[in-house]
């Protein structure tokens, strides 16, 4: 009886380990995405991104980091609420589409989302600056939100600098957020207690120009 029981736990164990296994393999192969001969980048993230997600922002392809074949960086408005599919889109989640060894196949690596703050994100410019003390640039994204309040009316401006994965086990970007807090512009905005205030990092320009501050060449 006991070498019965055994016997079935063994098996239960077995069948456990091989769902899981399934499971794994269907997680990796869901990471990855075949690009369509001659499909345009655009073409591309629209067909594999977000099911039903509009573009955030046009799409970038780059050779920044010299990879085999360029990288295509796209952004998409969602809903952050994924059980009430009416709202309208609130965030921007953004994917980068890395290159592998099979030409034409590419993996499905997660950027980072933007949060709403007060308004959805409004991405004004996705750009490369050197951000931290490795070899290669960094990925900078410029956003604003729209502020529509009793006191406050403007556009408050965040920076997001990522460093990008080095390694092909690495699933994700990596956010610099003390670099990025330095050179987020803040409030370009109209207060009715105070007078205006100016952003300092709406451009590009302006932000490469702090990072230099901060010694990044």
């Amino acid at each position: 009886m006991k070498s019965m029981m055994r016997t079935a736990s063994v098996a239960a164990l077995a069948r456990l380990v091989g769902c899981l296994l399934m499971l794994a393999t269907l997680t990796v192969r869901a990471q990855v995405v075949d690009r369509r001969p001659g499909e345009m980048a655009d073409e591309f993230a629209r067909r594999v991104g977000p099911l039903g997600a509009k573009l955030a922002h046009p799409v970038l392809e780059t050779d920044e980091w010299h990879l085999r074949t360029k990288v295509v960086i796209a952004f998409y408005a969602v809903n952050s609420n994924d059980k009430d599919s009416s709202q309208e889109p609130d965030v921007a989640d953004g994917i980068a589409f890395m290159p592998t060894a099979q030409v034409g196949r590419y993996r499905q690596v997660a950027i980072g989302r933007i949060d709403q703050e007060g308004a959805p994100p409004d991405i004004k410019s996705i750009f490369f600056a050197n951000a931290d003390h490795n070899p290669g640039r960094e990925l900078v994204v410029i956003v604003g939100w729209e502020q529509r309040h009793r006191d406050v009316y403007g556009t408050l401006y965040g920076t997001y600098i990522y460093a990008r994965p080095m390694t092909p086990s690495q699933d994700s970007f990596v956010f610099l957020e003390d670099t990025s807090r330095k050179v987020s512009g803040g409030c370009d905005c109209d207060r009715t207690d105070e007078e205006h205030v100016i952003s300092g990092f709406k451009t590009a320009a302006e932000v490469r120009a702090g990072l230099r501050e901060l010694g990044f060449r």
